[in-house]
């Protein structure tokens, strides 16, 4: 390493830390990345686990945070009140062994599954409708839920309690996104009724999930809130304009995140702007306090002059302030097709914290000391769940721990100054490598400095003389 950088200028107490920088090392980190969808349309359809051989767990490919897991209801509880999770079980100590965490949406109407709510709560009075099949599934007629039906709902209630006292608050479950209401969870009817539904029905599932998933992050989808504009005059406002964005103020303030499916599907690139995001400013109002997670079309469907290299994909996950983003196919093959894109973007979803300054003064042993730290957070988004910064003196004879911050909430957005009160009560004088680390628990997290300056979750910065 170059000393001449880790030196302080004369008659100055600021340590310039920008030529320790890093920005093309891949940095792994918890809860942001890019996720495949591993369990989609339900347990019934094989796609895209399917593509994946066993034993293949992709650990050469980069950046991979977690698995999608888009079950049905009848997946989960094919008889009333008894539930099934072992084949979600087998895919958490599989996966989970290997570094992997997971996200839920838990579905009442798809269709490759003509009953994704199962057919017992039917048979108990809920009212719905049967949808005429598909073309292209002639035997499979649909049963779509009316969703705003009380057996329905009290029976789906208990789903969602038995769902969260299985996953609220795991430690491998990065969130939850809201998918009770609409054709495959997405917050729509189209591919099924039709139907339009009030924003009163649709504040009655998200509040199903935030009063059981209290430990949880929420997201929920665009076209959830799309659906309160289509639905027309609730109890939040007079008409549908009104009642979808108050409905949207309102599961802002419950702490919730945002998800949109699907990026680059045609129509919408034919009539939005270039991200082919319906409603970017929707995203504004959640991606301060909670993860935003895009999601991109089936890519093998995608024509040339829609996908255009990724780059409208960049531009959603950019306006979104997105933390997670994922796609519908084998994940081997989106790597050969855009690994460069892949790794460009795995390091700026979510945080990607940068150390540009470090103001010192005189440390003298015995003694406290204010010190500032210049953080820049080159992502996209804020980090939401809280680290531990700490820094430490050592020499070849001893090591002190001079700051600690327990639960420090590092949503840094672009640069910012961080107060540090260095205690050097038990560093007897001498010279020392003054270095730093950043944790969740015990796990470190990584930063954007060079590879050669870490060791075991500690990064070098400069030497340091105590008096």
């Amino acid at each position: 390493m170059n000393e001449v950088y880790l030196e302080k200028p004369a008659n100055s107490d600021t340590i310039d830390l920008r030529p320790l920088a890093d920005d093309k090392a891949l940095l792994k980190n918890p809860h942001k990345g890019w996720y495949i969808h591993y369990i989609d349309n339900g347990i019934v359809r094989p796609a895209y686990r399917d593509t994946i051989k066993d034993g293949d767990y992709l650990e050469d490919l980069p950046l991979i945070n977690h698995l999608y897991l888009r079950v049905d209801w009848s997946d989960l509880e094919p008889e009333e009140g008894k539930f099934d999770w072992s084949y979600l079980d087998r895919i958490f100590d599989e996966w989970g062994s290997r570094g992997y965490k997971f996200s839920f949406r838990f579905c009442t109407y798809e269709t490759p599954n003509p009953h994704a709510t199962p057919e017992w709560v039917r048979l108990a009075g809920a009212k719905g409708t049967f949808v005429d099949p598909p073309e292209t599934c002639p035997e499979l007629r649909h049963w779509e839920p009316d969703y705003g039906d009380p057996v329905y709902l009290a029976k789906l209630e208990r789903f969602i309690a038995a769902c969260a006292e299985k996953y609220d608050g795991h430690p491998l479950v990065e969130f939850v996104d809201i998918g009770t209401f609409g054709t495959w969870g997405e917050g729509h009817t189209f591919a099924g009724t039709g139907k339009r539904y009030s924003a009163d029905v649709l504040r009655i599932h998200a509040d199903l999930h935030a009063k059981y998933f209290a430990n949880t992050f929420l997201l929920v989808n665009d076209d959830f809130c799309h659906t309160a504009y289509l639905g027309g005059e609730s109890s939040f406002g007079r008409d549908g304009a009104e009642s979808a964005l108050m409905l949207t103020d309102y599961l802002a303030a419950r702490g919730m995140g945002a998800r949109d499916d699907s990026i680059c599907v045609a129509g919408y690139a034919k009539t939005y702007g270039y991200d082919t995001l319906r409603n970017g400013p929707f995203f504004d109002k959640f991606y301060k306090t909670a993860p935003v997670d895009i999601e991109l079309e089936h890519f093998a469907a995608i024509a040339d002059d829609v996908i255009l290299d990724c780059f409208p994909f960049m531009e959603a996950l950019k306006r979104s302030h997105a933390t997670y983003a994922g796609f519908h196919g084998d994940p081997r093959v989106w790597y050969d097709r855009y690994r460069p894109f892949t790794e460009y973007m795995g390091n700026r979803l979510g945080y990607w914290y940068f150390l540009n300054r470090l103001d010192l003064p005189k440390c003298v042993s015995g003694l406290k000391t204010l010190a500032y730290l210049e953080v820049e957070n080159r992502g996209l988004a804020p980090a939401y769940n809280p680290y531990t910064l700490k820094l430490r003196v050592r020499s070849n004879d001893s090591c002190h721990e001079i700051f600690t911050a327990d639960g420090l909430n590092l949503g840094w957005d672009g640069k910012k100054e961080e107060l540090l009160r260095l205690n050097f009560a038990d560093v007897a004088p001498g010279r020392y490598q003054l270095e730093l680390g950043l944790f969740e628990s015990e796990l470190p997290i990584k930063l954007a400095l060079k590879q050669e300056l870490y060791n075991d979750g500690w990064y070098r910065l400069c030497e340091l003389d105590v008096e």
